[in-house]
């Protein structure tokens, strides 16, 4: 299924727009288009990722087949992201990776994934829910699409932020920083650099 959204130039917001309207969305150099290709036949991204875009053709064949590492590709007019997010199988307790592929441009992003991704579904339903999301220029968009929160929800998960119950003296639980944290202790949101220490623990 492909989802595709627009920012024009003039602040209007496009929701569910055809593949069709995508050049005239391009031409907008002001505007923002996202496009998400979520488990897309084979003619779907090959119109969109080749046809429309005219992607690399290394770079289309690392996002339609799974790339088992993480990557940056500079290709000049755009960058190519290959990330790998965990997900937890509920029945099974066992963790799993699934791959975004990310095509970030001056003013569009285009994500590519072969399964479904909670955080994609997060962000489709926040863009729905309040139009600021897309407001952003390219790179700040995809920062919080893969921003503090999701950091924060899965260091949670891992036992990040409580006390390890180990016999340590002087140990605290410690922070686990998120947008809600930052914004309760200094009154404003994470920014994206911050979000960048936070991934690396500085």
């Amino acid at each position: 299924m492909t989802k595709i959204w627009y920012r024009d130039n003039g602040g209007v917001i496009h929701q569910d727009l055809a593949v069709e309207a995508i050049p005239k969305a391009l031409a907008d150099a002001e505007g923002l288009l996202w496009v998400d290709l979520a488990e897309p036949p084979e003619d779907e991204w090959k119109k969109v990722l080749v046809d429309l875009f005219n992607f690399h053709h290394l770079a289309v064949e690392d996002a339609v087949k799974d790339v088992h590492h993480p990557k940056v590709d500079d290709y000049g007019d755009y960058i190519y992201l290959v990330m790998h997010g965990i997900r937890l199988e509920t029945k099974t307790r066992l963790v799993r990776t699934q791959e975004l592929d990310i095509f970030l441009g001056k003013n569009y992003v285009v994500t590519y994934h072969n399964q479904p991704i909670s955080t994609i579904d997060d962000v489709i339903a926040l863009c729905a829910k309040d139009e600021r999301q897309l407001r952003y220029t390219p790179d700040l968009f995809v920062a919080g699409m893969l921003g503090a929160d999701r950091l924060a929800y899965w260091a949670h998960m891992y036992g990040f932020g409580k006390p390890t119950g180990i016999d340590l003296p002087g140990e605290v639980a410690g922070i686990v920083p998120s947008n809600q944290w930052k914004i309760d202790a200094l009154g404003q949101p994470m920014f994206g650099g911050e979000v960048y220490q936070a991934g690396i623990g500085q």
